[in-house]
């Protein structure tokens, strides 16, 4: 993801490299904090402990820190630093640029939460990079890392086209850097589009190709991330497999001489009936942890530095009633048990 500290760097840089390398001895297992960033914090960090993950990402709206021009509130981001490290758990932010007074237009679902509103490109990008650079420069040297929107290939996250997506990518790539040299920043993770609507398998990974390739040609990244819900058994009504499309992005990066990490910042099975486009596929709470167990094995083989769960409990949410390693009370799920193995071993 940018031009001007790329050119400066070679286009994987001999810094962004070395910065990565450092973060490698560390675990590979996080969790999403989204659904719970407005619960009480420090329990659900509690949990995270407990489910011995090393990691966890939340979402910031670009709003939420600046609501007006130059007025910075950084009271919400700097409680999740302060409290994530408290915890001992690494911290990745994913930066949204949804802001209403900043966008090129005002999106129709506004009034949604932060975390799933759709972002515009902004009507001046200096000034989306003075907010992601003093950012940076806030919290140097205190474990975060920094991801630049969310899967900017859907239309209820990302109201631009490829190409401003890639310069929004850019821009942040080298203020974040300029801030902090040592910071990494990761791609945006490209949703999956397992939907069938969207065609047959080769039709929608050479879909996805086409945003990888963009995000590959600007070398504005330290990591590469990929959002991957497909199931790990062949077979599955997808057609293709969590494994398998691991190996397709890594196929695609070698063709463009990447060799950043590769991150999954979203990942999840059901352990209940999941309907899509009004097919229904029966799974059960023993499959998910069966799942589980199958895609961390699959990942660990495939050299994926960090994997983030994305439901650690069941939510009122659409498909979201089925996908948390513990119940909506908080009973565990036979996943639970089976990520809290994964992450000690």
């Amino acid at each position: 993801m940018i031009p001007g500290l790329v050119t400066l760097l070679g286009c994987m840089g001999v810094f962004a490299q070395s910065a990565v390398a450092a973060d490698s001895g560390r675990d590979l297992l996080g969790i999403d904090m989204a659904k719970w960033m407005n619960d009480d914090l420090n329990h659900s960090l509690s949990l995270v402990e407990e489910l011995k993950a090393t990691w966890v990402r939340c979402g910031i709206a670009w709003e939420q820190i600046e609501p007006s021009p130059g007025e910075y509130d950084w009271e919400h981001l700097d409680r999740v630093v302060n409290q994530t490290r408290q915890h001992h758990l690494r911290l990745l932010v994913t930066l949204r640029a949804f802001n209403p007074w900043a966008g090129i237009r005002i999106p129709a679902r506004q009034n949604q939460a932060h975390a799933n509103r759709a972002a515009t490109p902004p009507k001046d990008m200096a000034q989306f990079a003075r907010f992601v650079g003093a950012a940076a420069a806030r919290y140097k040297g205190r474990g975060v890392c920094w991801q630049i929107e969310n899967e900017p290939n859907l239309g209820v996250y990302w109201l631009g086209t490829r190409e401003e997506y890639v310069h929004l990518l850019k821009s942040a790539y080298t203020a974040i850097h300029a801030a902090d040299l040592d910071a990494v920043v990761v791609s945006a993770g490209i949703a999956c589009e397992f939907f069938e609507h969207l065609g047959a398998p080769q039709q929608r990974l050479a879909h996805l190709k086409q945003w990888f390739d963009a995000v590959f040609e600007s070398g504005a990244f330290d990591a590469i991330d990929i959002h991957d819900y497909f199931i790990p058994e062949d077979g599955n009504p997808w057609g293709i497999t969590f494994g398998g499309y691991i190996g397709a992005v890594k196929s695609w990066m070698k063709e463009k001489g990447v060799r950043a990490p590769l991150w999954i910042t979203e990942f999840d099975f059901p352990s209940g009936p999941l309907t899509v486009r009004q097919k229904t596929v029966s799974f059960a709470p023993d499959r998910q942890a069966g799942f589980l167990e199958q895609a961390v094995s699959q990942a660990r083989a495939e050299g994926v530095r960090h994997l983030f769960w994305m439901f650690m409990r069941d939510t009122e949410q659409g498909q979201g009633n089925h996908l948390g390693l513990a119940t909506k009370d908080g009973r565990h799920k036979a996943a639970w048990n089976e990520f809290a193995r994964l992450a000690s071993d």
